[in-house]
């Protein structure tokens, strides 16, 4: 079986739980797994990842600690650059919200 992808969420608000409920709850929890969750708001990042995935309250910390395949970045529209640019530099790829930037 191959080995599923290691996926971050950035964001634990509504879309970052929805992101989180597709990969686990339908047939892509075969293919990919939340790995990572980061919100500024601890207890949020804690309660999303759940015992099974690791969380963060800082971006650079999670992108520096775990081997990610991919990103969600599910951020409110005008906190997209800032984490997006974070995302890029460590050379992950990243699926945003659109828009990219407001």
């Amino acid at each position: 079986m191959e080995t599923p992808l290691a996926i971050g969420i950035v964001g634990a608000g509504n879309m970052g739980k929805v992101y989180s409920q597709v990969i686990s709850e339908t047939g892509l929890r075969f293919r990919a797994k939340v790995a990572a969750v980061c919100d500024t708001a601890a207890e949020r990042a804690q309660q999303l990842a759940g015992p099974d995935a690791a969380s963060y309250d800082n971006l650079e910390a999670m992108l520096d600690s775990e081997k990610l395949d991919l990103v969600y970045l599910a951020t409110p529209d005008h906190l997209h650059r800032k984490p997006f640019e974070a995302i890029m530099a460590a050379g992950v790829p990243c699926l945003v919200e659109k828009p990219l930037a407001a």
